[in-house]
């Protein structure tokens, strides 16, 4: 099978370079913009009716994306967090597990695993 890659080796590897090679990133919907600090903290502005900004609390976090009416994060140990808009089950994220990238959109998030 060539050469295999226990997932969760893979995946750690995969954190250490994403944290060190994409120090701040900023990512905006129609309503909310948001940024991830250095310090793996997160920033939000803008429209805040469904909650979507309402993550100062989030820590450890990766990578960010900005949703229609929600927000997504991927913490370091591979769990994602999210807050704003559920109408469509866009931020039932909290069984997600070993995940190493995120994204949102309009009325829906997406994980990939290894």
């Amino acid at each position: 099978m060539g050469d295999y890659k226990d997932s969760k080796e893979t995946h750690d590897n995969l954190i250490q370079n994403v944290s060190i090679k994409i120090p701040y990133v900023i990512s905006a919907s129609n309503w909310h913009t948001i940024g991830l600090k250095k310090d793996g903290t997160v920033v939000a502005t803008g429209n805040n009716d469904d909650g979507q900004c309402d993550i100062s609390s989030w820590k450890d976090i990766i990578i960010i994306s900005a949703g229609g009416n929600h927000t997504v994060g991927l913490k370091k140990n591979g769990t994602v967090v999210a807050m704003g808009n559920n109408y469509d089950g866009q931020c039932n994220v909290s069984d997600w597990k070993d995940i190493v990238a995120v994204s949102a959109g309009g009325l829906l998030t997406v994980k990939t695993i290894l």
